[in-house]
This record gives C-alpha cells, sequence and structure tokens, in this order.
C-alpha cells in the first residue's frame, strides 16, 4: 500500500511586485528562469519516489527547461545534499540531470523538512540569480522526523516552535505554498496549514500523469 502521507508542496518566491507565470512548455516560454527542486528521499518515500523521478524527468526537465534556465535540485533527508546545479545550455546537460535524478534512492534515515528549508534558502541565495523569476518545487511525504541532534526534533514528530518560526520567515519572503496530499491522512493537510498554504488531495496511488495534472492546474495561476 502507498504512503498515505505523501504531498507536494509547490512554493514562488522572487521579486516583489513581478507577475510569476505558468512554468509553461519549452516551446513556448523563451525568458530564461531559475528552476528548484528540493526532493525528500528519505526513506518514506521508497514506495513514491520512482513516480516522481519520472514527473521530474520527463516532464519538468524534458518538457518546462530550456536553455540558460538555472536548474538546482536539493535532495533532503535528515541531511540535505545537492545533487544537480547547473545552467541547462542543451539536450547534454538534461540527459546529465536526468541521469543523476534516475540514481537517486529514499534511502535516507530521518526527514528534517525545518532543515531542508534551511538549506533551500541558502541555495537559493548563493546560487540562483537574484533578477529572474523562480520555480521552486518541494516533494515530500509531510512527515517530519528531524534527527535527535535538530533544532527541528520533537519527540512526537510534530512541528515544533523552531519550524513555526522558520515558516513565518518563509512567509514573510513571500513564498506561496500549494500542497497535494495523497490519502487521508491529515499530515499533508496539517503542513499545509502550518505554512499558510492551500490544500488539495489525490489519490493514493499517485502517478507521473497525475502528478502532472495536478501541477499544472497549480502553476496556471501563481504569482506573487
Amino acid at each position: 500500500m502507498k504512503n498515505p502521507r505523501f504531498a507536494v508542496l509547490i512554493a514562488v518566491f522572487g521579486l516583489t511586485g513581478l507577475l510569476f507565470p505558468a512554468l509553461c512548455p519549452a516551446d513556448e516560454r523563451t525568458e530564461p528562469i531559475d528552476v528548484i527542486i528540493a526532493l525528500d528521499k528519505s526513506l518514506s518515500m521508497v514506495e513514491e519516489i520512482e513516480a516522481v523521478k519520472e514527473y521530474v524527468n520527463g516532464y519538468l526537465i524534458d518538457q518546462l527547461l530550456i536553455p540558460g534556465d538555472f536548474f538546482l535540485v536539493v535532495a533532503f533527508y535528515g541531511k540535505t545534499e545537492v545533487p544537480v546545479s547547473m545552467t541547462i545550455q542543451g539536450p547534454a546537460d538534461k540527459d546529465r540531470a536526468k541521469a543523476v535524478i534516475a540514481g537517486l534512492l529514499a534511502d535516507g534515515h530521518f526527514t528534517d523538512i525545518g532543515n531542508a528549508l534551511d538549506g533551500l534558502s541558502e541555495q537559493v541565495e548563493r546560487y540562483s540569480h537574484p533578477e529572474r523569476k523562480k520555480f521552486l518545487l518541494l516533494i515530500t511525504d509531510g512527515i517530519q522526523e528531524a534527527p535527535p541532534d535538530s533544532p527541528y526534533y520533537s519527540p512526537d514528530g510534530k512541528f515544533n516552535h523552531a519550524l513555526l518560526e522558520n515558516t513565518k520567515v518563509i512567509q514573510k519572503k513571500g513564498w506561496k505554498v500549494h500542497i497535494l496530499g495523497v490519502g487521508t491522512d491529515p499530515g499533508a493537510a496539517q503542513l499545509a496549514e502550518e505554512l499558510a498554504g492551500t490544500y488539495i488531495g489525490i489519490s493514493g496511488e499517485p502517478t507521473k500523469d497525475e502528478l502532472v495534472d495536478k501541477t499544472r492546474e497549480f502553476l496556471a495561476a501563481l504569482q506573487v
């Protein structure tokens, strides 16, 4: 049975006053942007990771990235890693990025969403282009299970004070968060509430096609 707490969080942030368009197909967009993917590779994602990788490779990379786009992937569990950080120049770069994504495994212990959000902010500030529009996709099962040495640790897995303070900082930066949750477990919906975001449920066994359909609806209306 699929993990009932899989969720996709879509957040957009950037320059005040700019309209953030949908991440259009490659043949419809000419302006390069920064595309940042934060991917949960913890053990709790083991049953969903293949559909997520197919979605990232077959849709985001193949169909949406254009030459000049900066593409950053942050993988997280109890820690954070940066498997992909490149400017896409052509098909060869797309193939390299897809090969790295295809090799990711859901084998990490713990899920520290607070640390992942910290890592995202750091990577965006360090590597992205401040003047560009940005598309950020955070993919996680919504289960907060930070390691004991994390400032976001809580013995019952609930969002602790440090994580809630972190989300306030995110909101001040203008991030807009939308969450798709699988099944009836309240974890993803609770995360949406804590992040002051919106929530939509999807089926208990997500596929690439369903992820494309659901995120396309969100992306059509994203703006700051």
